[in-house]
């Protein structure tokens, strides 16, 4: 178990169960699951001249990811580390983990979005007429 001293939870268990699409929204990158992503390895935006869908696609559960143009792949630890620091967290994860354990903790705030609660119709301002 990969405990972070500072924030007191296993950042890594965290960081292995949150999709591809959840990441990408935190970093600002524009897509989806479904159109696909830029690749955050070699920049491509599209698969193809003739392919409109996004260079990356994203597996079935959302954890895993690969380009269709440089053929990268891997989870969520892998595009942080490669859309930040443009290294692989395979090839320099001990040097990489105390930077992906402070991004997780800070940006997923302990828990992933797709699991938070909607706001409900208290939590909507209506303005006045």
């Amino acid at each position: 178990m990969r405990i972070n001293h500072n924030t007191g939870y296993d950042w890594f268990s965290v960081a292995r169960q949150t999709t591809v699409e959840d990441v990408a929204a935190r970093l600002g990158v524009d897509g989806s699951a479904r159109r696909g992503f830029p690749c955050p390895a070699c920049g491509a935006d599209r698969r193809g001249r003739d392919d409109n869908r996004g260079a990356v696609g994203v597996s079935r559960g959302g954890l895993r990811w690969q380009c269709y143009r440089c053929q990268v792949y891997g989870d969520a630890l892998e595009y942080v580390s490669r859309k930040l620091w443009g290294r692989s967290f395979r090839d320099d994860g001990p040097n990489l983990a105390p930077r992906l354990a402070d991004w997780f903790a800070n940006s997923l705030a302990f828990a992933p979005m797709a699991s938070r609660a909607r706001p409900t119709r208290e939590h909507v301002c209506i303005r006045p007429p």
